[in-house]
């Protein structure tokens, strides 16, 4: 099927996101030549501009998502960078670690559960428009690794809240659409060692290549499959992870790092119940060889 198709099947893809964003899963080694990543400047700041995309003609959605553990382990040399087999359905052992940390009702165990929680990430197809440091990448197709933050600016766009305030209510757009989506400013600040995205946005919708069938068609061919990336083969095995997990925590057994009483005068950090995989890069990107 073309890309380019018909406006009422591009229509129904914006009913099922919308109905899919309303619900409240990638590869085990990602081949990076295959993502594309905002290259940023020393001070840690980047923009692009970038076009999501849809998925290739076996995806029932143009976006992915799973889940990752990543922490650094008690040593401070070396981290747990996963993906959980709860994305696909499946125990695991980092989860059932921290669920066992957190059924202690001690506040210790319970901020070392919050340290080492799953984070949500999404992956999309996306044609780079314009790279800044990267020119090359420009007019090429990537997947694109992307968390909590920035998909909230796609529901907000998909499938937008009401405003009494207002006379004129925002209409939904398919910021995937190849016509009638929207190209993303991504703009990217670090702010207290953290990537913050807040003044990325949306542009108006617009189609891509001024709406030229020919160059959107060629798309076709570029597309990745989504759909792959969370075939259960593509992720380890329970016993592989708790091998890992076991030696990142310097420990012969997980249970040996579940506190049965806590310590006297420790300060601890709050617990969050926030989700977001936008920073997972850089966790990466900070990994220690072992």
């Amino acid at each position: 099927m073309s890309i380019l198709k018909n406006r009422q099947s591009r229509q129904d893809l914006l009913k099922k996101i919308q109905e899919e964003i309303k619900k409240t899963t990638t590869p085990t080694d990602v081949d990076e030549q295959d993502y594309w990543r905002l290259t940023k400047d020393d001070a840690g700041n980047g923009n692009a501009i970038i076009r999501f995309l849809p998925g290739d003609e076996n995806d029932d959605l143009p976006y992915v998502k799973y889940f990752r553990h990543a922490f650094k382990g008690p040593s401070g040399k070396t981290w747990y960078i996963e993906n959980s087999r709860t994305t696909i359905g499946e125990k695991d052992p980092c989860s059932d670690l921290n669920t066992e940390l957190w059924n202690t009702g001690i506040k210790e165990n319970q901020a070392l559960a919050s340290d080492r929680k799953r984070k949500l990430t999404y992956v999309s197809n996306i044609l780079v428009i314009k790279d800044p440091k990267r020119p090359e990448n420009e007019g090429k197709v990537f997947k694109f690794q992307y968390g909590k933050k920035i998909f909230d600016k796609i529901t907000a766009m998909v499938d937008p809240v009401a405003d009494p305030l207002e006379e004129v209510q925002k209409q939904p757009v398919n910021v995937f659409d190849v016509i009638d989506g929207a190209n993303f400013k991504l703009k990217a600040k670090t702010v207290e060692k953290q990537l913050n995205y807040d003044e990325s946005c949306f542009s108006d919708p617009s189609p891509i290549f001024g709406g030229d069938e020919k160059k959107i068609n060629e798309l076709d061919a570029q597309l990745f499959s989504l759909k792959k990336l969370l075939a259960p083969e593509n992720f380890k095995s329970y016993d592989v992870l708790k091998e890992r997990l076991n030696r990142v925590l310097g420990n012969t057994t997980v249970a040996q790092h579940v506190r049965t009483q806590p310590r006297e005068n420790v300060n601890l950090p709050q617990a969050s119940s926030e989700v977001d995989g936008d920073n997972v890069e850089e966790y990466l990107k900070t990994l220690v060889g072992e």
